[in-house]
């Protein structure tokens, strides 16, 4: 009975790891989505409402263009939004707005950008096929080669010549096949140069710091990649194996302070909301074409991307998947077929279609377990391939089991049909195990039959030849009910 149910277990984690590694080699990425739209679903569930007010946004929005004129507007005007910022105490000035090509008023704008340096924004193309470019790209790193690590632009809008200085980062995200933005390279490579994102040169120019170190994650607790700085004021930021940013939605939406460009022109800024801040400015109006979807929306201005990195990013949030989740996720799919096999083997206590059940348990589990790191330490541990293996062979080895357990039910059914009366037979068979006495009153009619001299006989025959003479024998032949007669 042992060897049965081991030889079952067996078959199940079999069947199991192909069926798991059947599904990963036909589906792709289905897996590594369904972690990702399980992970909205935790930012959607444990987003921080708070009053967020070291990073303020400033919207180019509707009311803007209604108040000020349809975009782009002149470049005087955009330098007025800057000096009006500057005015109002912000500590640095995050644009997230490319100008593009040279305009006649370039020099008023490039002026005060002098006075108040600020991070200007261009954005690479990824994808093949992509237009002419526009410009030229600004604000490399001084890395000698940009690493293989980090994706190649097939095109570009850059900053107008005129006004491009040092502080300028892109603005390129990643958008998943589903049009959701989880993901920003950190590095974008052009020409092998290396330029960073908008958000990285911020924290550089908040930190005062001048440049970037790239290396391996030094534990399995590290991430694969590390980006840091050259001093100890610039946070390390954790990096995936693309060289990718995974976004972290922590702060809702509403936690931000959004401020029309309209109203900061218009000095209509509540007096010192703005000292000491930073300002991200972007765009939420609808003509701009800066809008995405995020777990919160299905169309949100893009500016909210760079609020979310820069804020984690000052805070050391930045979530990521350590280079041991791996290892981890191989222990949660053991001690998982672990707990199938105790169940297996204590089969008194935990009847066949619990196994499928605790296998999907055991998938729930280990989301929130992903779930809790990912809003507690900012860490993503992954769970969707461990609780499919665990889930497809507690599936398997429940079916075996209940399999094997009507076999076993039928050749008892046979075996007791032989000498019993079939309703009889039946009931014993279906009764499961128990020390409780069960007693009822039946009409029966008993006949007992003796063969004369059947032990001298026995003594002289072959136990084979004794033991048919008494199936011959017997009142109700196997798979009869007919009596038969005995003379």
């Amino acid at each position: 009975m042992f060897r049965a149910r081991y030889g079952v277990v067996v078959l199940s984690v079999a069947l199991g790891l192909l069926g798991w590694a059947t599904i990963r080699s036909l589906t792709g990425n289905w897996l590594p989505m369904l972690e990702d739209r399980s992970g909205d679903l935790v930012w959607r569930m444990g987003a921080e409402r708070k009053d967020e007010r070291r990073l303020i946004l400033v919207d180019i929005n509707e009311q803007s263009l209604r108040e000020i004129g349809p975009w782009p507007w002149p470049r005087a005007t955009q330098a007025r939004l800057i000096e009006q910022l500057a005015k109002a105490g912000a500590r640095q000035q995050i644009l997230d707005i490319v100008l593009a090509d040279a305009k006649p008023d370039d020099a008023k704008l490039e002026q005060v950008l002098q006075q108040h340096p600020s991070v200007l924004a261009q954005i690479f193309a990824l994808d093949p096929g992509t237009g002419p470019s526009s410009g030229r790209p600004a604000g490399a790193l001084d890395w000698t080669a940009c690493p293989p690590l980090f994706p190649e632009a097939t095109g570009y809008l850059a900053t107008a010549p005129t006004l491009a200085g040092r502080l300028v980062g892109h603005i390129t995200p990643r958008v998943a096949p589903d049009g959701l933005v989880r993901h920003q390279p950190a590095v974008i490579c052009s020409d092998n140069r290396s330029y960073p994102a908008l958000s990285l040169v911020a924290l550089m120019n908040g930190t005062g710091e001048t440049g970037l170190v790239l290396q391996r994650g030094a534990s399995p607790l590290d991430a694969p990649w590390m980006l840091s700085g050259r001093s100890q004021a610039f946070p390390a930021i954790a990096l995936d194996e693309n060289g990718d940013i995974r976004i972290p939605w922590k702060l809702h939406p509403h936690s931000f302070i959004s401020l029309s460009a309209a109203d900061v022109l218009a000095d209509r800024v509540p007096a010192g909301l703005l000292s000491g801040a930073w300002v991200l400015v972007g765009s939420s109006a609808f003509g701009l074409h800066d809008v995405i979807a995020t777990p919160f929306e299905g169309a949100a201005a893009g500016l909210q991307v760079h609020a979310e990195i820069i804020t984690a990013m000052i805070d050391g949030r930045i979530p990521a998947t350590p280079s041991g989740a791996p290892a981890y996720r191989f222990i949660m799919a053991v001690l998982g077929i672990a707990l199938l096999m105790f169940m297996a083997r204590e089969r008194k206590r935990f009847p066949v279609y619990l196994v499928p059940l605790a296998a999907a348990a055991w998938g729930v589990v280990l989301w929130g377990i992903h779930g809790l790191f990912q809003i507690k330490a900012s860490i993503w541990l992954g769970w969707a391939d461990p609780a499919l293996f665990v889930g497809l062979s507690g599936l398997t080895m429940g079916i075996l089991e209940h399999a094997r357990s009507r076999v076993d039910r039928d050749r008892l059914y046979t075996h007791l049909s032989s000498y019993l009366p079939a309703p009889v037979a039946e009931a014993l068979a279906q009764q499961s195990p128990s020390s409780a006495i069960r007693a009822s009153t039946r009409q029966v009619s008993v006949m007992f039959a003796d063969i004369r001299n059947f032990s001298a006989y026995c003594e002289a025959r072959p136990p084979e030849e004794a033991a048919a003479v008494l199936h011959a024998f017997s009142p109700r032949q196997q798979g009869s009910s007919r009596p038969m007669g005995v003379s």
